[in-house]
């Protein structure tokens, strides 16, 4: 036999002899995560992607540009995930009505911005967002609800915007 058949035997004997040191902990940690993914809720998310208002590049350097565009998306961000538009979400769909009569209006708000991630691709020029909701009957539908509310709120609120500011130019 090779070296490596004598260690590899000598390690199998050793393993044998002490085999309830190696299956018990492998099998409490197998039946603890089967357990842990069992009791766990499912938890479901929805996203859409929004595209903020297009900007033109000024006549100053690229750099400016950037900053423009770094600006636009933080304010986009900012929209959507303020207390004003979190309560409108609430108000309308009501997420959490238990915690909502129970600790108010103020908890359910901070508990959406939890549940709620915002990422900026800069390169492609979007705003994604991504609720996750895990109680009540219908987590699914409740996360696309958020989302879908979410966006309509801020496509309205963009809307008005350019309304506004194609007024002030024809004024």
């Amino acid at each position: 036999m090779s070296g490596f058949g004598v260690i590899l035997g000598h390690y199998i004997r050793r393993a044998l002899t002490y085999r309830w040191l190696v299956l018990v902990p492998a099998v409490l940690v197998f039946a603890l995560v089967t357990l842990n993914v069992t009791t766990q809720p499912d938890i479901y998310e929805s996203y859409a992607v929004l595209m903020p208002p297009i900007s033109h590049p000024s006549a100053g350097a690229p750099a400016e540009h950037g900053a423009v565009e770094q600006t636009m998306f933080r304010s986009a961000t900012e929209r959507l995930l303020s207390a004003k538009t979190l309560t409108q979400v609430a108000d309308k769909l009501d997420p959490y009505p238990e915690l909502r009569e129970t600790r108010g209006m103020d908890v359910v708000v901070e508990r959406l911005r939890d549940n709620i991630r915002v990422e900026i691709n800069p390169s492609a020029g979007t705003i994604t967002v991504i609720a996750s909701h895990s109680e009540g009957d219908r987590p699914a539908e409740m996360a696309a609800d958020i989302v879908n509310t979410l966006t309509a709120g801020f496509i309205k609120s963009q809307r008005e915007s350019l309304d506004d500011s194609a007024a002030k130019a024809e004024a």
